[in-house]
């Protein structure tokens, strides 16, 4: 997911649910490769959690539209 991030990004966060290990590990990835970026993270809820399952992770980005 990391290597598929479009270059021109203006905000990203980490969506997980049951997984704060591995959604800073990638936080640090995307850290080193987007320094200039602040990267959130954000734990998803149950409803949505439930469909998903334990440890399901998502990357959320925005990009400027001029």
């Amino acid at each position: 997911m990391v290597e598929d991030i479009a270059e021109d990004v203006t905000d990203i966060t980490i969506c997980h649910i049951l997984n704060d290990k591995e959604a800073l590990q990638v936080k640090e990835r995307l850290e080193k490769r987007f320094p200039d970026i602040s990267i959130g993270l954000d734990e998803i809820g149950p409803v949505i959690g439930s469909h998903l399952g334990p440890k399901a992770m998502g990357i959320c980005t925005m990009t400027r539209i001029d």
